[in-house]
């Protein structure tokens, strides 16, 4: 083994420590990750669910018009999958969020108002925090100072077979994260 085998066999199994934890701890550009569309013979990501329903958008449309103060603003890197915007439908519903508490946002940019952020997933959070890693459950701050707690993406939950005791756990450490967002922003908890 040559000392370049042993770095990249290192790099593996660091961005595969990522993928388990959910959340990035690897320094690196992403998009020499990425693999060439012509050399994937995976099929495409599913399109994400259209839905009528406000206040979801994405990062090219004005996010909140009226400027008003969300309770809890819930940030990820790109619009879920079909499957994964099911999951966040559940999530909302279970922490009975009214329209108007919560907004869900997409991609970089400069953040609308929010008593509390909820950074979902690793991706999420370098959009909104230049380096180091804070691990699910864990809070952080906003550029605007805002609190933000780090946890789960849906789109990582789903990874994991469905009613696998690693889906269990990521959902349990999830909604134990979700309900102290919660109380930070003053809302009760379900």
């Amino acid at each position: 083994m040559t000392a370049l085998d042993a770095i990249l066999d290192g790099f593996e199994s660091a961005l595969e420590l990522e993928r388990e934890l959910g959340n990035r701890i690897v320094p690196c550009d992403r998009k020499l990750l990425a693999p060439l569309a012509e050399a994937s013979s995976a099929p495409p990501p599913a399109k994400p669910r259209a839905t009528n329903r406000e206040p979801r958008t994405t990062n090219s449309e004005p996010r909140i018009a009226n400027h008003e103060s969300r309770d809890l603003l819930f940030i990820h890197h790109c619009p879920f999958t079909e499957r994964g915007q099911e999951l966040m439908d559940n999530i909302i519903k279970a922490m009975k969020l009214g329209e108007g508490q919560y907004q869900v946002v997409f991609g970089g940019g400069p953040l609308p108002p929010a008593k509390v952020c909820v950074v979902l997933g690793s991706n999420a959070l370098v959009q909104i925090r230049s380096g180091g890693a804070c691990p699910p459950g864990s809070w952080t701050k906003t550029p605007s100072g805002a609190d933000a707690l780090v946890t789960y993406s849906p789109e990582f939950i789903l990874r994991f077979s469905d009613g696998s005791n690693e889906q269990k756990e990521c959902k349990r450490k999830m909604w134990a994260s979700l309900k102290s967002a919660l109380s930070r922003a003053g809302l009760p908890l379900p």
